[in-house]
């Protein structure tokens, strides 16, 4: 699994760029997978992954990170993994998929990190790219497109259980191939790289903006001015419409919404 990310990260990025990109120390790569899999606690919850995985016993939790282990090196799906991590730990199939999504995901980024930390002199730091669709969580929606430098990323994804967003290299201009145009998924197709969230957001209609966010967030987002930003604390918790209006109450009036608790 090291030597995956440690290479394949390294020929992405020569397909993007005019210079030719180093591997990381797969030592390296390793070290922080295993570091981040004892370390990671999810937003939300007061238990490490690496806790809450051993609650089902030493030779399950074994079970469990030798199929997530197998599965990644071997190309298998996340349905695939999903379904033999049900069976083996004689859980649901939606708890052996957020086990399974999580663990995988904190896994490539963090080998994505350190792919790109051997190539930091071309790089001008990496981004926040989050899944666009109506499942987007709270905190992902307000991160995605965040750039940091390499030396200023504390954390990376996954943020939370289930989580999709993933890390992206941001080449320096110099060195990226202008020939090369990027694109992301969203629901109901592609859209260029540089497309945010609350932008893709505001090509979808009413109805489903509401689903996504919620009626009355919705509205303060399109009428109120809220940004996405506004809707979580700094640990990533969704704030409730009482703390909202605490925060901007004149997006409320905006918006032509009662104040939580305000008889009208």
């Amino acid at each position: 699994t090291a030597q995956y990310y440690s290479t394949f990260q390294s020929q992405l990025l020569n397909k993007v760029s005019k210079v030719t990109a180093a591997n990381a120390d797969p030592l390296d790569v390793q070290r922080s997978i295993l570091q981040s899999s004892i370390d990671f606690k999810p937003q939300g919850s007061a238990k490490t992954l690496n806790d809450t995985i051993n609650e089902y016993g030493k030779k399950k939790a074994g079970q469990f990170n030798q199929i997530v282990a197998d599965g990644m090196l071997e190309g298998r799906t996340g349905v695939e993994m999903t379904r033999e991590v049900s069976e083996a730990l004689n859980i649901s199939k939606r708890q052996a998929e957020s086990l399974v999504r999580t663990s995988t995901n904190k896994a490539a980024n963090v080998g994505r990190l350190e792919s790109f930390k051997a190539n930091n002199d071309i790089l001008e730091g990496v981004e926040d790219v989050a899944v666009f669709d109506s499942r987007c969580t709270p905190y992902c929606r307000q991160v995605d497109g965040r750039v940091r430098a390499l030396d200023e990323v504390k954390e990376s994804p996954a943020y939370h259980f289930g989580c999709r967003t993933q890390l992206v290299a941001v080449i320096i201009d110099k060195f990226a191939d202008p020939t090369i145009s990027g694109e992301r998924n969203a629901e109901g197709g592609k859209v260029t790289a540089n497309t945010s969230y609350s932008g893709w957001l505001r090509t979808q209609d009413t109805e489903f903006q509401n689903e996504a966010l919620g009626v009355t967030r919705a509205k303060l987002w399109r009428d109120g001015g809220l940004t996405m930003d506004k809707f979580v604390d700094p640990t990533g918790k969704t704030l409730t419409l009482e703390q909202l209006a605490a925060v901007d109450a004149q997006a409320f009036e905006k918006a032509n919404i009662a104040l939580p608790g305000v008889s009208t």
